[in-house]
C-alpha cells in the first residue's frame, strides 16, 4: 500500500502499482462500484479506473441533504 484514507463512512487504499481499492458505505455507488450492495466490508478495486494509475486520492465527509 502506498496510502490509505478513511472517511466518515468509507475508506480507500492506493496500491504500489496505482490501483485504487475502496470499501465501506456504497449508497448510490459512492465507492465507484455498482450500487447493488449498500455496504462493502472488503476492499475491492474500482474497475472504472483499472487502466489509470492513481497517485493521490481523498474522501469527503457525509452530508445529509434531507435536513
Amino acid at each position: 500500500m502506498v496510502g490509505v484514507v478513511a472517511g466518515s463512512r468509507n475508506s480507500l487504499a492506493i496500491c504500489e502499482d496505482g490501483r485504487l481499492h475502496t470499501w465501506g458505505w456504497n449508497q448510490q455507488g459512492t465507492l465507484g462500484h455498482p450500487p447493488e450492495t449498500k455496504t462493502e466490508s472488503t476492499p475491492s478495486q474500482v474497475q472504472a479506473l483499472e487502466n489509470v494509475k492513481i497517485v493521490q486520492a481523498t474522501i469527503g465527509g457525509c452530508s445529509d441533504v434531507n435536513g
